[in-house]
């Protein structure tokens, strides 16, 4: 029978990943420090990860930058969405706002 303590799985689960969350923020605030830290010697690396944190570090950066990516073109499609309903609404006479349901230009 699974250790329990008497808790409701969801919640051990939901606090188990605000865990994991601060560690790896954590782990994520550490692995940079020590590439700032790197790069300040272009030459020679002075500290050096073990190579397990070294590829979860490698892996973490490229999800980091796909997420990036997305919030950009996500922006980017927010802004042109915006500009086009703008545009469109620019267009209505105060009697097509009006039946609309929209308020008159200002």
């Amino acid at each position: 029978m699974p250790c329990n303590d008497g808790r409701d799985a969801r919640i051990v689960y939901v606090e188990n990943l605000e865990k994991v969350d601060q560690l790896t923020r954590m782990l994520c605030s550490l692995c940079r420090a020590v590439d700032s830290y790197n790069s300040e010697y272009r030459d020679v690396t002075i500290i050096h990860m073990p190579n397990n944190v070294r590829d979860w570090w490698k892996q973490h950066k490229e999800a980091d930058e796909k997420r990036e990516e997305a919030a950009r073109k996500r922006a980017e499609t927010m802004k042109k969405k915006k500009k086009l309903r703008r545009s469109g609404l620019s267009k209505l006479t105060d009697e097509e706002r009006t039946v609309l349901g929209l308020q008159k230009r200002r």
